[in-house]
């Protein structure tokens, strides 16, 4: 990033960045027109009264990467190898333990938060199926932004997009599997987008 023209390095390390973001917003997008196109609009529904919830869950997350790459990023500007080392261990600490207790929060109140805010009853049963099972991804969103975070602090914004890629493949081949069922596999519906969402997540 110090040398070469410095526009033509911002818009090759940002670019992978801006598309893999909007990469990122097609894992629910994917679930809604599946479920919503063969499953019914109550699953619909189901999903979209979570959005809310899961981005509140997964921003917190989110922020902890954006302040654990910065503290990267400083160390490794000034060239200290040791304590970029140790940045990074600790930094897959706080990550993991930040993310199991947000899976364990979201995961526990999923019920009583959608029934605080009043969700239909005729929905209720699948939003809750649904936020419980994403809740789980919690922990492999935060460790895949965890490490990207520290990545990207690194230079390399390259590696972190390839694999949101590959979990956004991944997770259109298993939505309709999961979702309608293929063969032995039964048909899950909302608990089937969720799975599928959370599986892409744990490959990447």
């Amino acid at each position: 990033m110090t040398k070469g023209n410095p526009m033509q390095l911002l818009i090759q390390f940002s670019l992978p960045l801006l598309v893999g973001n909007i990469f990122q917003q097609l894992y629910n997008m994917v679930d809604s027109i599946i479920v919503g196109n063969f499953v019914g609009a109550n699953a619909l529904g189901a999903i979209g009264t979570t959005n809310s919830l899961n981005f509140f869950f997964f921003s917190l997350v989110a922020g902890l990467s954006v302040g654990i790459g910065i503290i990267v990023a400083q160390y490794f500007g000034f060239g200290d190898e040791e304590k970029v080392k140790d940045a990074i261990g600790n930094s897959i600490w706080i990550i993991t333990i930040c993310s199991v207790i947000m899976a364990i929060i979201g995961f526990v109140t999923a019920r009583p938060i959608l029934v605080l805010l009043d969700t239909d009853p005729v929905i209720l049963n699948d939003a809750v199926a649904y936020l419980k099972v994403v809740s789980i991804g919690i922990v492999c969103v935060g460790f895949y932004n965890g490490v990207s975070g520290i990545l990207r602090a690194l230079g390399d914004s390259k590696t972190p997009f390839i694999a949101n890629l590959v979990g956004l493949a991944t997770n259109m081949v298993l939505d309709p599997v999961l979702i309608l069922g293929v063969g032995m596999i039964p048909k899950l519906g909302v608990v089937g987008a969720a799975t599928a969402t959370v599986t892409a997540q744990a490959i990447v």
